[in-house]
C-alpha cells in the first residue's frame, strides 16, 4: 500500500482497507478505479460504464430453462464481477441502481416442429419482464428481449426461454450465420 500526495490509499481491489471509514477514498491499481467508502459498499468514482455481457461459446441445447452461459466478453463493476463461472446462470448486482438488459440470439431444432420460443428475464427467480410476443414456427428463429429494471446489490438476473412443443438448441459459436446467444446488463443512471 502508498499514499498519494492527497492521501488516497493506493491498493488494488483485494488489498482494500478492511475497517474503512464513511468518506475513505481509494486508488486500484489493477481495477483503475478510484473509491470511496459509503459506510456500506465500495462505490466507484469513474464514468466507466458498469456493464456485463455474456455469450455460449458453444450450442446449448435447453428444454425452457435458464440460459447457463459459459464465457464473458466484459464484466465491468469495480464492486466485483457479476457473472461467475461457479453460478453460470446468474447476473449478480454488486452496484444497485437502474439497468437496462438485452438477451438476443437465434435457436433451432432439427424437427422443425418448434411451436413457440418466448425469452423473458428474472429477478431473484420471479418473472419481472416477459416478452411481448414468443417466436414461433418452423426449425429456427430469432429474438431480442429488451428492457429496464431497477435493481438492488445482492439480486440475480437470470435470462430464461419458454419452450413449448420442441426443445430448441441455443446457438454458440458466431458461424454458418449465427448470432451467438448474448446477454447485456448495463447500468444506465450512474
Amino acid at each position: 500500500m502508498s499514499i498519494f500526495g492527497s492521501g488516497h490509499e493506493v491498493v488494488t481491489s483485494t488489498t482494500r482497507p478492511a475497517t474503512p471509514t464513511i468518506g475513505q477514498m481509494i486508488y486500484e491499481t489493477d481495477t483503475g478505479f478510484f473509491q470511496f467508502w459509503n459506510g456500506t459498499v465500495w462505490t466507484a468514482l469513474s464514468t466507466k460504464r458498469i456493464s456485463v455481457k455474456a455469450y455460449l461459446t458453444a450450442s446449448q441445447a435447453n428444454s425452457g430453462g435458464d440460459v447457463s452461459w459459459n464465457a464473458v466478453e466484459w464484466d465491468t463493476d469495480p464492486a466485483g464481477v457479476m457473472w461467475s463461472s461457479g453460478s453460470p446462470t446468474r447476473f449478480t448486482v454488486r452496484t444497485s441502481g437502474l439497468y437496462s438488459f438485452m438477451f438476443y440470439g437465434r435457436w433451432n431444432s432439427s424437427s422443425g416442429s418448434t411451436a413457440a420460443v418466448a425469452p423473458y428475464t428474472l429477478v431473484n427467480g420471479n418473472v419481472m419482464v416477459m416478452s411481448n410476443s414468443a417466436v414461433t414456427g418452423g426449425g429456427f428463429g430469432q429474438w431480442v428481449h429488451t428492457g429496464m429494471i431497477n435493481l438492488l446489490v445482492n439480486d440475480y438476473v437470470t435470462f430464461r426461454m419458454s419452450v413449448s412443443v420442441v426443445s430448441p438448441t441455443y446457438r454458440g459459436a458466431a458461424t454458418d450465420d449465427y448470432e451467438r446467444t448474448t446477454a447485456i446488463l448495463t447500468r444506465i443512471d450512474g
